[in-house]
């Protein structure tokens, strides 16, 4: 005997909860809609996952900011022979990814050289005689800051409120028995939509500009 998955129409689901919950209804859906976005993708989308982040006791001053010059991931810390290295390791690749092909077997990057690197940069960067030049692009960088007002946050905010409405809404019609596949493509824009006006808020929240005089204040008179 041969069991085959039954159609989608043949599907009968309860109306009540028939069992204790495992998961609630949201986690569900996200996991339905991760799988099936994955899967669409294929190696290609694989490929692109990035590294979780793992606990360590070592600290790693580079950690999740190097990457891969030949698949543009980020690469893992490693102690190796009393020194510390960022590495990439072909074999945590997917099979058949693209990036395969020239990439070495092991990639290894030593922290000492990266470290001197930056911190040569940055002593060049905040010289006495380049800290004018300095001021004025950090002044520059956040011209485009300046659109932060309180407006754009309660705009925000009630975009936010909206795709949470949504969700709920979704949620309710998923547990009275509604297919969630027919409900992918609507799910999918209000998650983009709530995870749009999260960041919004939370880069108005931490935002902070400086102006010229402050700069050049903490910049000429930092401690020597």
């Amino acid at each position: 005997m041969r069991f085959r998955k039954a159609a989608p129409e043949r599907v009968v689901r309860s109306r009540k909860p028939a069992h204790p919950a495992i998961v609630t209804v949201e986690e569900f859906v996200e996991a339905q809609l991760l799988r099936r976005s994955r899967a669409a993708g294929g190696f290609a989308a694989g490929r692109k996952l990035e590294r979780g982040p793992k606990n360590t006791k070592r600290v790693y001053p580079l950690r999740g900011r190097v990457r891969c010059g030949y698949c543009e991931r980020r690469m893992e810390g490693t102690p190796r022979n009393m020194r510390t290295y960022y590495r990439c390791a072909v074999r945590t690749m997917v099979p058949g990814a693209p990036a395969l092909n020239g990439h070495p077997t092991n990639v290894y990057l030593p922290e000492e050289a990266a470290t001197k690197a930056l911190n040569t940069w940055l002593n060049d960067l905040f010289a006495r005689e380049n800290v004018d030049r300095t001021v004025s692009a950090l002044v520059a960088s956040q011209e485009g800051r300046k659109n932060s007002t309180p407006d754009a946050k309660d705009a925000a905010k009630k975009r936010l409120q909206e795709a949470e409405g949504k969700l709920r809404r979704f949620q309710d019609a998923i547990a009275a028995g509604v297919d969630p596949t027919a409900m992918v493509e609507a799910i999918n824009e209000a998650q983009a939509q709530r995870a749009a006006a999260q960041a919004k808020l939370e880069n108005a929240a931490t935002l902070r500009t400086t102006c010229r005089t402050q700069s050049d204040r903490t910049l000429h008179h930092r401690p020597t």
